[in-house]
């Protein structure tokens, strides 16, 4: 595997209130192309709610039903300690930028 086989999406919104279910579908559209490694950039979110939780939740069961995986880079503070509170952290690795969430897939 190399960083080119990994896919990297930029969460464009705060995950707070409405719905944001689309980003599953994205997800979706990608494992739907054998595209199963994916990194969730997470630079642009100021903050998260359970329902967005849920969605990163629900990204990761459809990767890893697939053979891949999701990870998480650059979330701010608040964002990763919802993650922390909701104990997502024992399921789901974080990382402080997307070049090193783009390393944890290649074997060294």
């Amino acid at each position: 595997m190399t960083a080119e086989d990994v896919v990297v999406l930029k969460v464009k919104v705060d995950m707070w209130g409405g719905n944001h279910w689309e980003l599953l579908a994205e997800v979706q559209r990608h494992i739907d192309n054998e595209e199963t490694n994916i990194v969730l950039d997470f630079s642009p979110v100021k903050r998260i709610n359970s329902t967005g939780v849920s969605v990163v939740a629900a990204c990761l069961k459809t990767a890893r039903d697939a053979g891949g995986d999701v990870k998480l880079s650059s979330l701010n503070t608040a964002v990763a300690q919802v993650f922390h509170i909701s104990g997502m952290q024992r399921i789901l690795e974080m990382y402080p930028d997307t070049e090193s969430a783009i390393g944890s897939f290649i074997p060294t």
